[in-house]
């Protein structure tokens, strides 16, 4: 369980900085940097929570709000604070972020059913539900969109937006095969961050675990 529910606005806004409008380019959404926060608390503590927003010269005051968009320069300034909390690289942070984040979402927006736990219907659900869903939370604020093609026994999750979220989007994969006991290998096939314009990842469902 999480210490603070995720859907309430924690605390730190940067030392004199504002938020950015929603909409505008190179931002990254403020659930993102509310997610990394809860996830400092649970993982380690406010001690460790506190040397990562001094690290990143950020406020203990005031909240990252969910809807709002901040900075990418900020969130990457933050999510590397919060790795070296942990004496981690970047995007091995991202990816245990996403991995351990996308369970408390998807209890947060109901995005999945029970159903999910057999392969083929967690894939489907992907496209009925989820991406509907993350396009609801995300319009307006980053600018990212996602699409899903199945590709033989498995899918393409394809993410055009910022690249700041590519290796946390992977982790977010590999944490709905988790969450639902479905084990899913996970391939990133293209990188934004390369020249590729967006990032592609290729998932593919073992068979479920036993209850």
């Amino acid at each position: 369980m999480l210490k603070n529910p995720p859907d309430q606005p924690t605390r730190r806004l940067r030392r004199g900085s504002a938020t950015a409008p929603p909409g505008n380019g190179g931002n990254v959404i403020g659930l993102a940097f509310n997610l990394v926060e809860q996830y400092l608390l649970q993982r380690h503590d406010e001690a460790a929570l506190g040397a990562a927003l001094r690290a990143g010269g950020f406020a203990h005051t005031d909240p990252w709000l969910d809807a709002m968009s901040y900075p990418e320069p900020d969130f990457q300034r933050w999510a590397a604070a919060a790795a070296a909390q942990e004496s981690i690289a970047l995007d091995e942070l991202l990816r245990r972020l996403g991995r351990w984040a996308m369970p408390q979402l998807v209890v947060r927006y109901t995005l999945l059913t029970a159903s999910s736990h057999r392969p083929p219907d967690l894939i489907g659900d992907l496209s009925a539900l989820v991406l509907p869903q993350l396009r609801r939370v995300l319009t307006g604020y980053s600018g990212a969109d996602f699409t899903l093609e199945r590709a033989g026994a498995g899918a393409d999750f394809s993410y055009h937006g910022s690249g700041a979220l590519c290796a946390a989007i992977h982790g977010a994969l590999l944490g709905l095969g988790d969450h639902f006991g479905v084990p899913l290998t996970v391939r990133e096939t293209r990188c934004g961050r390369g020249g590729d314009g967006h990032c592609r990842f290729h998932f593919q469902a073992g068979t479920a675990v036993a209850a």
